[in-house]
């Protein structure tokens, strides 16, 4: 069982490890952590605990989107729209703080809820370390 703190679902990790030169099959079960939010969600929505449409505010890194797909959520990039945040990742390669503090300055304003799926404070990117989806789920 391979266990890893991935905002990402299962299937993109493995797809990743693969790609890396992994074996298929030489692991029995991928857990990560975006995957357990995506199936505690699931159960949320299907409890009624979440509401069909709910906006969400999704952080990701290359346009990823298993975060939320086959979910009820309606994806916004505003902040002033979204109901709820979800961040699986970072883009601190590519944006700085002040970019993400006024895009969730709106919904923190409203106390709207926010997940964290990767609670790494740095990454390593091509240009350097950055700060993770955890400094993130801090600045919100």
């Amino acid at each position: 069982v391979l266990v890893s703190n991935s905002g990402r679902r299962a299937q993109p990790n493995e797809s990743r490890l693969i790609k890396l030169g992994f074996e298929p099959g030489s692991w029995d079960h991928f857990v990560s952590s975006g995957e357990v939010a995506w199936r505690s969600f699931g159960e949320m929505a299907t409890s009624g605990k979440l509401r069909p449409g709910t906006k969400c505010l999704l952080i990701s890194r290359d346009n990823d989107r298993s975060a939320i797909e086959g979910l009820p959520f309606a994806l916004t990039g505003s902040g002033d729209e979204a109901e709820l945040v979800l961040i699986a990742a970072s883009e601190g390669d590519r944006f700085d703080l002040d970019h993400y503090r006024r895009l969730f300055a709106p919904a923190a304003e409203r106390r709207g809820p926010c997940f964290c799926t990767n609670p790494d404070m740095i990454m390593l990117t091509a240009v350097g370390p950055r700060f993770g989806a955890g400094r993130l789920a801090d600045l919100y």
